[in-house]
């Protein structure tokens, strides 16, 4: 039987409602504090049903809003066929008029079969100094309210604090953006359909032996029709809840002063913490490790409960945590701190590009050859040299009595000890040190101080790229 005008029409208008509403709600959360009022933005897309959505939505608001977009796709060669979404992605975008890009990860760091977390880190870090190199503001990544459940049952299921209970954040880093977090998986494929965009269906995502994929496809449908047909729902609330108890917690946390000495010992008054609540005292130790190792840090919960357990009985102890650290109290102070070790002298070749891991578990360091560097990007772990002034091999060691630098944004030279003193260092940590000397020239300091040799001029055809990635917080 055929449908009257009116119907059709009615449907019609239903379908376009639905189309504006998504619209409305992605719009309004990039108007509630994602994006600054004049921003390029880079949209992460895969293909998948998620980022083509995300893809198309921006390209509709970017013509009423004061904001430029360009799409990327990171190839993890997990599976055959990416070449072909990439081609397809790179044709779309060429029909929109929207730049596209496409990164590659390295299959020596991240091989066929990686867990999941190790792509997510991987991606993470190649959109994150792709953004800053070509001068985007924020990276939109497609995560959705139906992700958002998947995240919060997989981590209850693993053991979680209610912190972990907060789920995906809206922004993270600072960079990456995720504005369509109140969007259902069901919302997006009707709106595709409604377009009529396609998209591909990634087949690792049918993989059961990933924790997120059996939560997906199995765990969640079993709770739907044995449990609550609206577990998603509940579990979202859990989550919102979760997240206004953190914000207030935070905040009172935030009010107790944490002082630091470098990057090696962060200390409060036990005067400070003795009429606060657990919950508040919680936030507190971990502020004090953020001091230390930044703010994406988090500490691990049982080290949380055992800290507080041992505050509560008011006695002097030690304990360790992740890492290289350790926590102490005497009474007086509570300190989170790196602990000493008793490193024998070491020294290791570097005849090439490539990534070298230190001994005692210090970390690694990445050595990279490239044609166009960001000096944004320099900092006392990531440092670049004119590769032509700066020649294979070279050697990674310990501090050496007698060891002298050219300090970058100094004069002359300087005993290293006595640059270590001067940036907080103390000597029982000298061990923890690493230095890179070519021939007899120390040219680098790790996570410390580069030297004045090997500067990059705007001459340079090829730069020296070295990355040191600390153990201190893993």
């Amino acid at each position: 039987m055929l449908s009257s005008p009116a119907t059709r029409d009615g449907d019609m208008a239903s379908r376009h409602s639905r189309v504006d509403h998504i619209l409305s709600v992605v719009e309004n959360s990039l108007q509630a504090g994602l994006v600054p009022g004049k921003a390029a933005i880079l949209v992460a897309c895969s293909g998948g049903a998620d980022s083509t959505l995300l893809l198309d939505v921006m390209r509709v608001l970017q013509q009423k809003n004061d904001w430029s977009i360009a799409a990327v796709y990171v190839n993890h060669h997990q599976f055959g066929g990416s070449e072909k979404i990439e081609k397809n992605l790179r044709t779309k975008c060429s029909r929109w008029k929207i730049p596209f890009w496409a990164l590659s990860v390295d299959t020596d760091r991240v091989p066929r079969g990686s867990s999941e977390a190790t792509m997510r880190d991987e991606r993470y870090a190649l959109l994150s100094e792709f953004a800053r190199q070509k001068g985007f503001d924020r990276i939109a990544l497609a995560h959705t309210a139906s992700d958002q459940v998947e995240t919060i049952l997989m981590r209850i299921l693993r053991g979680t604090s209610t912190r972990g209970l907060t789920g995906i954040p809206w922004i993270r880093d600072g960079i990456f953006i995720r504005p369509m977090l109140q969007l259902t998986r069901e919302e997006i494929v009707e709106y595709l359909k409604v377009r009529r965009l396609r998209w591909f269906e990634d087949p690792t995502n049918q993989d059961r032996a990933f924790l997120r994929n059996y939560i997906r496809h199995e765990l969640l449908p079993l709770l739907r029709r044995r449990i609550n047909p609206a577990v998603d729902n509940a579990l979202l609330r859990l989550s919102e809840s979760a997240a206004m108890d953190q914000v207030a917690l935070s905040k009172l946390a935030s009010e107790v002063r944490i002082t630091t000495e470098r990057n090696y010992l962060a200390k409060v008054d036990f005067d400070e913490l003795v009429e606060l609540p657990d919950a508040v005292r919680a936030w507190v130790l971990i502020y004090m490790l953020r001091s230390l190792e930044g703010n994406g840090a988090n500490l691990e919960q049982r080290h949380v409960l055992e800290l507080l357990e041992k505050l509560r009985e008011n006695k002097t102890f030690r304990l360790e945590l992740q890492g290289r650290l350790e926590a102490y109290f005497n009474k007086k102070n509570l300190l989170v701190q790196r602990k000493r070790i008793d490193l024998e002298p070491f020294s290791l070749q570097v005849d090439g590009p490539g990534e070298f891991v230190l001994p005692a578990n210090l970390g690694k360091v990445i050595v990279r050859i490239r044609e166009e560097w960001d000096p944004g990007l320099a900092n006392a772990h990531h440092v670049f040299f004119d590769a032509k002034s700066l020649s294979f091999p070279f050697f990674l060691r310990s501090v050496k009595k007698g060891d002298r630098i050219s300090p970058w944004g100094m004069r002359g030279s300087k005993k290293v000890v006595r640059l270590l003193r001067d940036q907080g260092i103390w000597k029982e940590h000298k061990k923890m040190i690493v230095v890179m000397q070519v021939n007899d020239e120390i040219f680098w300091i790790l996570g410390v101080r580069r030297s004045r040799m090997a500067k990059v001029t705007k001459n340079a055809k090829k730069v020296m790229e070295i990355v040191f990635v600390s153990n201190s917080a893993a």
